[in-house]
């Protein structure tokens, strides 16, 4: 799986292609969370528009789910942006979100089919401000 990350001022967005594996998966939200740069980000943006497939089951989904969640008592609010058009990608995604909001995360996820609606979605100030989205 190729990948690259670009870290913006207030975030990171992470580029994904080709055959993605859940322990690529693991990779990248370990190379997020064990980055200095962690601490002063407000979103991340993982866009999955060139993944060709994703290799992982929906069980095999909720240990990322776990380890993200174990993040919340040191960063407790962040808004994650998911990009891809496929479907069978865009319901993998919907079981990983739907597991973190049972664990009790507090992370804001949300799915979109472009990644300009992403990017206007993560800037939303209001999340910032405390009053809601």
């Amino acid at each position: 799986m190729p990948h690259r990350v670009k870290w913006e001022k207030q975030g990171a967005y992470w580029d994904i292609s080709g055959v993605v594996r859940i322990d690529e998966i693991m990779e990248i939200i370990n190379e997020l969370i064990g980055s200095p740069k962690f601490d002063d980000l407000n979103y991340f943006i993982l866009d999955a528009t060139n993944v060709i497939e994703l290799i992982a089951t929906k069980h095999q989904l909720d240990a990322p789910a776990a380890i993200v969640k174990s993040t919340n008592d040191y960063k407790p609010k962040m808004k994650v942006g998911f990009v891809s058009e496929d479907e069978h990608i865009r319901a993998l995604i919907a079981h990983y979100i739907e597991k973190s909001f049972k664990l009790g995360s507090t992370w804001e996820r949300k799915i979109f089919n472009d990644i300009e609606d992403a990017r206007t979605w993560v800037l939303l100030q209001s999340y910032w401000s405390g009053s809601g989205v």
